[in-house]
């Protein structure tokens, strides 16, 4: 919030998953404002930057304008990301260990 990269979200909720599983680092529900962070990321080999930004990612989705369409709401987030420093490196690191971001 300091720097700006998200706004306020003083009623959204981020919880782990129950179980890991294999695909995402995090999902994220628009409606209902929650983050759920896959539980394969419970663990202290998780580099802190990397369980941010998957996080940071899905308050980017949450935060997006409803009325945009897939394409034009992917491409808010990815913009957004790209500002995050060294999200390149992060993708990586998660591609690496079987996740997407």
């Amino acid at each position: 919030r300091e720097n700006g990269f998200i706004g306020e979200n003083e009623k959204m909720k981020i919880f782990w998953s129950k179980e890991p599983t294999e695909t995402k680092g995090a999902w994220s529900s628009m409606l209902m404002r929650v983050v759920t962070v896959n539980k394969a990321l419970d663990s202290g080999d998780v580099p802190d930057e990397v369980l941010d930004a998957v996080i940071l990612k899905e308050v980017a989705a949450i935060e997006c304008d409803f009325s945009l369409s897939p394409i034009d709401k992917k491409r808010t987030i990815d913009d957004r990301m790209k500002l995050y420093p060294g999200f390149d490196g992060i993708s990586e690191w998660l591609y690496k260990h079987g996740l997407e971001a």
